[in-house]
């Protein structure tokens, strides 16, 4: 399997990661504050326009599966927002925002999408660069 066809599997899969994780958090809001051992929010609208943005990441991780080398930059999004979801979900269990048993989350559904997103970044050569040398 080429290396192009990895990275869009690797794609395919958070797209639908994405799509999919969205939209049951949508229709089942308060069973990963139940996982964490958190009440379920004052305001849930707040956490359903979140979950709204991870499923609209979903689709554009989607299209960079259809075409990784003209979509690249919205690898340098993905890579972001796992970073800073990592970074404040971390935070937030260091300042006791969150029980320690929520660690789970910033390292399996932030940094390791995020090494994902940086191996890509740093693999796969900007065509734009490339033709302008």
């Amino acid at each position: 399997m080429s290396k192009l066809k990895l990275w869009r599997a690797f794609f395919l899969l958070a797209g639908l990661y994405n799509l999919v994780g969205g939209f049951i958090g949508l229709i089942d809001l308060g069973a990963g504050f139940e996982r964490m051992g958190l009440p379920a929010p004052n305001y849930p609208f707040a956490f359903q326009i979140l979950l709204v943005a991870v499923m609209i990441l979903g689709v554009g991780y989607l299209m960079l599966a259809w075409n990784p080398q003209r979509h690249r930059a919205i690898a340098w999004l993905g890579l972001l927002t796992k970073l800073d979801g990592f970074a404040f979900t971390v935070w937030a269990i260091r300042t006791g925002q969150l029980p320690d048993s929520a660690w789970w989350q910033p390292v399996f559904n932030d940094l390791i999408w995020a090494l994902g997103f940086a191996a890509f970044l740093i693999a796969v050569p900007d065509r734009q660069e490339k033709e302008s040398t």
